[in-house]
């Protein structure tokens, strides 16, 4: 394999849950380093009532994304992702 990514995705989600502001800013904390060395982009939103996101990312680090945010307490269950290819129509 050339190291090279064989696509990027996009990925959306979103999960319904009670946190406290501390816990918030705990798990908002977490969800940003995850974005952050995974180098993912796009849009988190965090609220005492859940989490909604849609990245992408190359599709090693998304699926990575994805295991690390599932072992966050509040999202071990009940989370699920739509994960679609990325690519551009442009492009020949």
């Amino acid at each position: 394999m050339s190291g090279e990514s064989r696509g990027a995705l996009n990925l959306a989600g979103y999960k319904f849950v009670r946190m406290t502001k501390e816990r918030l800013n705990e798990v908002r904390i977490l969800v940003k380093e995850l974005c952050k060395i995974n180098n993912l982009k796009g849009t988190v939103y965090l609220a005492q009532e859940g989490i909604n996101s849609f990245l992408a990312g190359r599709e090693e680090d998304v699926r990575t994304f994805i295991q690390g945010v599932k072992r966050i307490p509040e999202f071990e269950s009940g989370l699920e992702f739509k994960v679609s290819l990325q690519f551009d129509p442009l492009r020949r």
